[in-house]
């Protein structure tokens, strides 16, 4: 079941909400180690579109209803949206 779910999130295109992109930034600097697994990453495993994605699918089950509804979009909440 996960590998099928990241398969498909691999294979959508996803852009950044204004809300996401703030929220990657600052995750960045306060976690440096996520920044550096990042750029480990991306492109050459992955496009950082799709790293931002996978990591909003995995936060979003963690989050507080209020910072959920900000950051999510349909993608993020069921990856079998993703077309």
């Amino acid at each position: 079941m996960l590998m099928r779910m990241m398969k498909t999130l691999l294979l959508a295109n996803f852009e950044l909400s204004d809300a996401q992109q703030e929220y990657a930034l600052t995750v960045e600097s306060l976690a440096p180690r996520l920044a550096a697994l990042r750029i480990e990453l991306c492109p050459g495993y992955i496009s950082e579109s799709s790293f931002w994605k996978i990591y909003f699918v995995l936060l979003h089950p963690r989050l507080e209803p209020h910072a959920a509804a900000l950051l999510s979009r349909p993608e993020v909440i069921d990856p079998e949206c993703v077309g």
